[in-house]
């Protein structure tokens, strides 16, 4: 593995893009394949959203795909 592999394993966790959790296996594979840190997360979607705006967008999105559930989950009692 060459540094600037693991410098850009280090630069995801910086930026927020990759949580520490998911860096320890994202680690071993770049090892193991010799794949960059950025192309092991794009192929297997594990970059971390951080934008508040697109979390509420696919908030809304399950909400408006599935209503009924939506609608009992909302009317349900607290226990």
């Amino acid at each position: 593995m060459s540094a600037e592999n693991l410098g850009e394993l280090v630069k995801l966790i910086a930026r927020g893009e990759l949580s520490r959790k998911l860096a320890k296996e994202v680690f071993p594979r770049m090892f193991s394949t010799g794949a960059t840190a950025g192309t092991i997360v794009e192929k297997e979607g594990l970059k971390q959203i951080s934008d508040t705006g697109a979390l509420e967008k696919m908030v809304d999105d399950v909400i408006a795909a599935n209503p009924n559930r939506w609608s009992s989950t909302a009317a349900a009692k607290p226990r």
